[in-house]
């Protein structure tokens, strides 16, 4: 077993990592302890052969961490108005709070290490 730290000045990125790897299908963030990549399969280059060890980013959160989705988080901010009656901009400027709730919320559910099973 391994530690794999995860330092504070480094959780928002992840956050932001983990909230984009699960809107994008083609690839994913991986961490080693110092740095966040993005690994494409479909690129056709693998990751630098160093031996460090990577880990996806969103298995970095323990398995409670939850973030509300965004219709339950239209149900806490603005309860009882259905998501038809907001203008785009008001869904626009919605969507950017509910993606930096999830962000703030994620980095701090990120534990400050982590053990790798090698």
């Amino acid at each position: 077993m391994r530690m794999l730290p995860v330092p504070a000045q480094l959780k928002q990125a992840i956050a932001a990592a983990i909230l984009d790897d699960e809107a994008n299908l083609n690839g994913e963030h991986l961490f080693d302890g110092e740095q966040i990549l993005f690994y494409c399969p479909m690129q056709g280059h693998g990751l630098p052969c160093d031996g460090r060890p990577r880990v996806p980013v969103r298995d970095l959160l323990p398995p409670s961490a939850r973030v509300p989705s965004f219709t339950e988080y239209l149900a806490m901010s603005r309860p009882g108005t259905p998501l038809s009656e907001l203008s785009s901009v008001e869904r626009a400027a919605l969507q950017r709070e509910w993606e930096r709730d999830a962000r703030t919320r994620l980095a701090a559910a990120l534990p400050d290490r982590v053990t790798l099973n090698d």
